[in-house]
């Protein structure tokens, strides 16, 4: 997954890696999948993650989400 943006130190950000336990897996096998595509069309700059936080905070997060992977057309 490509990051663009700065950490609060002002750090560039660079790549990151979606950890997924087994059990999480077995609950949704599709996810590879999912993780695939969100991996190759999107990049999560400074301004989405703090879209998304602010959603959060007057909505549930599993809603927050479904409604964002919606959005992008990934399911």
């Amino acid at each position: 997954m490509g990051f663009s943006g700065h950490d609060s130190a002002g750090s560039s950000l660079g790549w990151g890696a979606a950890v997924v336990r087994k059990e999480s897996l077995k609950k949704f096998p599709a996810l590879p999948r999912l993780l695939e595509k969100i991996g190759t069309r999107i990049t999560l700059d400074d301004d989405l993650l703090d879209s998304l936080v602010a959603k959060i905070s007057g909505s549930k997060p599993a809603k927050v989400a479904r409604d964002f992977l919606k959005e992008k057309k990934l399911i």
